[in-house]
């Protein structure tokens, strides 16, 4: 490496990007160690060689990772930048929802004309909506402590991806599986939470999706056909989540919500939870 920047880049230093470091450091603890040797042998390399004057700065490292880096290994590096909540969010609305000026434009008349239900049902604002059609801020969070809550648990049958990662696939996921489509849908559709477990499925606990199942055969109403195994995935997802939100039939009907016009299936969600309950 050395050689060919002298060679191709005179006069300037390296920088190294690692991608996906913490799942390769978490395989084998030998790898933490020998990690920890070439990056103090890249420093003292590179304290040298500025010193001698050869390149104008030292080179830098840089790794990402989606787990906390061992200990060892933090003290290694003078900066550190950790993605919130807030941050990850912000990445999927910038990289898969960010719309056209167009669409912006016709967005914002459609939540004005539902200004009122989209503020009581999921107490957003006009840019918010905008910014995160159709996947709304308030199940963007549920669904990143979700995914959190199925990568705990060792009978998860798949490890998913965490993070920013995985909301921005879930995101579009959303929009482009052929489970759900919404890119093909009529402007005023929504993602609910049912759409969020049918993406997730594959990653859960064998038991918990057989539940799922079971659920939604044995507490079917005709009144309300498929409502049962929808708020059995509502449930299954608000547990891995383990949100403050309660599981009331008021706030699963929210979730469940998929156009913007729909007002929340809160009757029907108490007739299938009375359903359960009885089971």
């Amino acid at each position: 490496f050395r050689s060919v920047c002298e060679t191709c880049r005179p006069g300037k230093t390296l920088a190294f990007v690692l991608d996906e470091v913490g799942q390769h450091l978490a395989a084998d603890s030998e790898r933490c160690r020998n990690l920890r040797v070439l990056i103090e042998q890249f420093g003292k390399v590179s304290l040298e060689r500025v010193k001698a004057g050869k390149i104008p700065g030292p080179a830098w490292i840089v790794f990402t990772a989606e787990e906390k880096l061992p200990a060892t290994l933090e003290d290694c590096f003078k900066h550190r930048i950790d993605l919130g909540r807030a941050d990850v969010v912000e990445v999927a609305a910038r990289r898969v929802l960010r719309k056209k000026d167009s669409q912006k434009v016709l967005l914002a008349k459609l939540f004005q004309e539902h200004r009122a239900s989209l503020v009581q049902n999921v107490a957003l604002d006009e840019d918010e909506f905008v910014d995160y059609y159709p996947f709304l801020p308030h199940l963007i969070d549920i669904s990143i402590d979700a995914v959190a809550g199925i990568r705990r648990d060792p009978n998860a049958p798949t490890q998913l991806i965490g993070g920013s990662r995985s909301i921005v696939k879930l995101s579009h996921d959303l929009l482009i599986s052929d489970q759900t489509r919404l890119a093909n849908q009529p402007v005023g559709a929504l993602a609910s939470i049912d759409m969020v477990y049918d993406l997730l499925e594959g990653s859960l606990p064998p038991e918990r999706s057989r539940e799922v199942a079971i659920v939604g055969e044995r507490c079917e109403d005709e009144r309300y056909p498929g409502m049962a195994a929808r708020v059995a995935k509502a449930i299954c997802l608000m547990e891995f989540a383990g949100t403050n939100l309660s599981r009331t039939a008021k706030n699963i009907a929210r979730l469940l919500i998929q156009q913007v016009s729909e007002p929340p299936p809160t009757v029907a969600v108490a007739v299938i939870l009375a359903r359960m309950t009885e089971e």
